[in-house]
């Protein structure tokens, strides 16, 4: 795909997939799940107002990202909890406490 933010063409049409995004300039990271294409998913992170991604990389004053898989898993609920697991073990920068919660509620309860 043309101007595909993810580097690796190997990757960018991936589905199903546990999904870091490293900010290059201070390296914090994003981890994220889609049963889309890699492609689809990162280039809404890049584009939407809402997206804890966009916001950082406005605030760090970066244009440079590197995408990277960290799990597969063809079953959505499992695809998940891969998600929350690696949420929990990396306590990424750049994702938003709400949906961290809810995903970290999949793993362990709720205080």
């Amino acid at each position: 795909m043309n101007q595909c933010p993810v580097a690796d063409p190997k990757l960018c049409h991936r589905r199903n997939v546990v999904y870091q995004i490293r900010c290059t300039k201070c390296n914090r990271i994003y981890i994220g799940s889609t049963i889309r294409q890699l492609h689809t998913r990162v280039k809404e992170h890049l584009q939407s107002d809402q997206s804890s991604v966009k916001r950082h990389l406005a605030e760090c004053h970066s244009t440079s990202i590197a995408v990277e898989v960290l799990a597969h898993d063809s079953d959505e609920k499992n695809l998940r909890l891969r998600e929350a697991i690696l949420i929990m073990d990396g306590k990424p920068e750049m994702n938003a406490k709400e949906e961290e919660k809810v995903l970290l509620s999949l793993v362990r309860p709720v205080k």
